[in-house]
């Protein structure tokens, strides 16, 4: 029974940033785990984790972690090792 604007308000309060923020974060992680332990190619990990782009995936990869796709790869896979 929220307005929109209420919404993103008190949950911006609870959380500490807002609801469109929330959401990309939780795409951006899903992404991450797809990328770190699966072989699947970039765009496909992109769109099923509900980019809408591949260039939003690497923006998006970029911004949290300061790595672009094939560097977190490289790190994930160096890792293992």
């Amino acid at each position: 029974g929220y307005s929109p604007f209420h919404f993103s308000r008190v949950f911006k309060q609870m959380v500490g940033f807002g609801f469109h923020e929330f959401v990309d974060r939780c795409r951006t992680q899903m992404a991450v785990e797809s990328l770190c332990t699966g072989d699947q190619p970039i765009d496909v990990v992109a769109s099923s984790c509900g980019f809408g782009t591949t260039q939003g995936l690497r923006e998006s990869i970029k911004e949290y972690l300061g790595l672009v796709p094939s560097e977190l790869r490289a790190t994930s896979e160096a890792d293992l090792r």
